[in-house]
């Protein structure tokens, strides 16, 4: 099972992740629905830093090992890589607020081998990714004729790191983002938050 809920404490502390998912257990339970498995995905941004995962999205955390004297094998390293980019990317927002205020970024830091599943809401307008660092690959599933033009169904691309090769996803797609390198990427979302019907096909 999934769990989809709003950000809160208990997101930052993996004893309290543990109680979550034992009170999802419980709660269903009582409403004799029986589940095996809570998964959680959550991101956060430390002290500005870019937002990464806080666990691991493949671990169960019903019966996972949690102890305060030993260091908790499914709460993910924090990317200290990327530490350099943090006033690049403060200074990028604050210059984005004074020449394009309809426009929103948004830094992300992900690990090899884990996969990150978005959707692109209808009444955006352009939604661009930028690849940093690493080396990812993007899945794009839509009904849009823009994401397949021969009718084939989902659409598959890989791309390599460079600030020069933005690529764009229409509104209605859900994009699937997986790190492909053997090291941690980073990237970062630009978003044009007023309509366009003009979109940009893919680059």
């Amino acid at each position: 099972m999934m769990a989809w809920v709003l950000n809160g404490r208990w997101a930052s502390h993996a004893d309290m992740a543990i109680e979550y998912a034992e009170c999802i257990r419980r709660n269903l339970s009582r409403r004799n629905v029986s589940i095996d498995a809570v998964h959680m995905d959550i991101w956060s941004s430390l002290n500005g830093r870019m937002s990464q995962r806080v666990v691991d999205p493949r671990v169960n955390l019903l019966g996972a090992p949690w102890s305060p004297w030993e260091a908790v094998p499914w709460v993910m390293p924090l990317l200290e890589e990327f530490a350099s980019w943090r006033p690049v990317a403060r200074g990028f927002r604050d210059r984005l607020k004074e020449v394009a205020p309809q426009m929103e970024v948004l830094f992300l830091a992900d690990f090899p081998g884990l996969s990150l599943e978005l959707y692109i809401p209808e009444d955006l307008g352009d939604v661009s990714l930028w690849l940093l660092s690493g080396r990812m690959e993007a899945r794009v599933r839509s009904d849009s004729e823009v994401c397949d033009p021969e009718g084939g169904g989902a659409d598959a691309f890989v791309w390599d790191v460079g600030p020069d090769s933005p690529v764009w996803f229409p509104p209605g797609s859900v994009v699937s983002l997986e790190t492909v390198s053997d090291r941690p990427s980073l990237f970062m979302f630009l978003v044009d938050t007023v309509p366009s019907d003009n979109f940009t096909v893919f680059d």
